[in-house]
Formats: structure tokens, C-alpha cells, sequence
């Protein structure tokens, strides 16, 4: 995940472009603040909400596997491995959020419903969670805003 600030009068571009040179400790701040409340923004849709990043209900799991984990209620959640693996990293010019190790594997599946196979050969349906929705960044847009203004007193 990159945000990138873009404005149409070039000077306010270019000053905040030299704001961010001068001062990439401030800028690394604002934008980690900006991908925790990403990732926040993503467990909780996903997790309680189960909604997938176009706010529609996740696809449902199969009647056997809703009955071997006990519950129907889609939240893409075994043994909290993938979700505790959930990672953010910002330097001086972008925000990451990304999976750790091997369950990048099984959110990549989720994702997109093609790199594994379940039993009996089929293949999953896509539960694409791995984003974040309109109304979603918005919102992050505007927290690195304010952040960005609070830490260069603008």
C-alpha cells in the first residue's frame, strides 16, 4: 500500500514535497499512524463485520467447513495465525501493510480464491478482504492530513 499526496496547484506540491525531504522522521510517523489505522480498518470489516473490501458480505463458507468450525459467520478465521501476522512498515516516502511468513500464503488464497486447493479439488471461492473500500480511504487520506498537519504545524 503506497499513499501518495497529489494537488493540483504545483508550488503547495512542491512545498510539502520539500517538508517531507527535510523532515522524514515526521513523514515516517504520519504515515504509520496512517497504515495502523488501515490495518484496523480492514481486521474489523473483515473480522466483525465479514465484509470483503466492496462492503458486500464475504462468500460463504461450505456447509461442511461452517459445520466443522461451529459457526456460519465468514471472518476468515482458524487460529488467528493469519490475522496476528497482519504487519505494517512505513520509511520516509510510503506505508506498507503486508502478511508475515507463511500465512501471506493462505490470505493470498482468501484473496483471491486461486493458489490452493481445498479437499475434493475445488477451488475456493475469492473472498477479496485484502483492501480497503472507498469510505475506507477517504478515511485514511484524511488521518494522514491531519497527522501530517499536526506533526509540521500547519
Amino acid at each position: 500500500m503506497e499513499i501518495t499526496i497529489r494537488t493540483n496547484a504545483k508550488l503547495i506540491s512542491k512545498k510539502i514535497k520539500n517538508l517531507m525531504r527535510k523532515s522524514p522522521r515526521a513523514t515516517r510517523a504520519a504515515l504509520g499512524k496512517t497504515a495502523e489505522f488501515a490495518k484496523a480498518g480492514i481486521v474489523k470489516r473483515t473480522l466483525e463485520d465479514s465484509k470483503d473490501a466492496f462492503m458486500r458480505p464475504l462468500a460463504p463458507y461450505s456447509e461442511t467447513y461452517a459445520k466443522f468450525k461451529g459457526r456460519t459467520k465468514v471472518d476468515l478465521k482458524v487460529t488467528g495465525t493469519m490475522w496476528s501476522s497482519l504487519t505494517t512498515k512505513a520509511d520516509a516516502r510510503t506505508a506498507k501493510l503486508f502478511f508475515l511468513g507463511e500465512p501471506q500464503e493462505y490470505a493470498a488464497y482468501q484473496h483471491f480464491g486461486i493458489f490452493g486447493m481445498r479437499r475434493g479439488g475445488k477451488i475456493s471461492k475469492p473472498r477479496p478482504f485484502f483492501a480497503l473500500s472507498d469510505k475506507q480511504q477517504k478515511a485514511i487520506t484524511n488521518i494522514f492530513s491531519n497527522e501530517f498537519r499536526k506533526r509540521f504545524h500547519l
